[in-house]
Order: structure tokens, then C-alpha cells, then sequence
């Protein structure tokens, strides 16, 4: 994990995050996703699929040391970028 043990992160932060590894480990251009769309990660609306969308799972959990729920994946935003900040910004409140 590389967070500052006094700091958690904002969802600014996280979104970036999010986007630096969209970019570095599924070469996905970021303006994909600059707009506050809704744009989908995933599935017929979303440039990943269902393994990349797993691998994008394992690397936020590991990178935030969280563990994401059941509850998480039913939530809707937990499939577009700011909705995803936001949940595991609430994760670290």
C-alpha cells in the first residue's frame, strides 16, 4: 500500500489513481473517462471486460488495502470512475 498512514485519500485523488492505472495496465486513454458521464468500466457499454474488470478489483484493493463487498458490486457507481472514487473514498471514512 502507498499511503500516507495519516492521510486518506480524496476521491480527486483516487479518480486520478484510477486513471493512471486505466492507462498503465490496460492502455485506456484517460479521456475515455475525463467527462462526469457515467462512462461504464465495463461490459457492453465499457472498454473492460469481466477479467479485466477482476484485475482492476484486485489492484484497487491491494493499492488501498480494502476489501470490496458484495454491497459494493451490486452499487451501481461502483462501475463508472466517479462513482468508484467515491465508494472507496467512503471505505477510508
Amino acid at each position: 500500500m502507498d499511503l500516507c498512514a495519516n492521510k486518506a485519500p480524496d476521491q480527486t485523488e483516487i479518480r486520478q489513481n484510477i486513471l493512471d492505472i486505466l492507462q498503465k495496465q490496460f492502455d485506456i486513454s484517460p479521456d475515455k473517462f475525463q467527462a462526469s458521464d457515467g462512462s461504464h468500466f465495463w461490459g457492453v457499454a465499457g472498454p473492460l471486460d469481466s477479467y479485466e474488470m477482476v484485475y482492476l478489483v484486485y489492484i484497487l484493493e491491494d493499492k488501498y488495502g480494502i476489501s470490496f463487498s458484495e454491497s459494493e458490486f451490486d452499487d451501481p457507481r461502483f462501475y463508472t470512475l466517479d462513482g468508484l472514487a467515491h465508494i472507496i473514498e467512503q471505505m477510508h471514512g
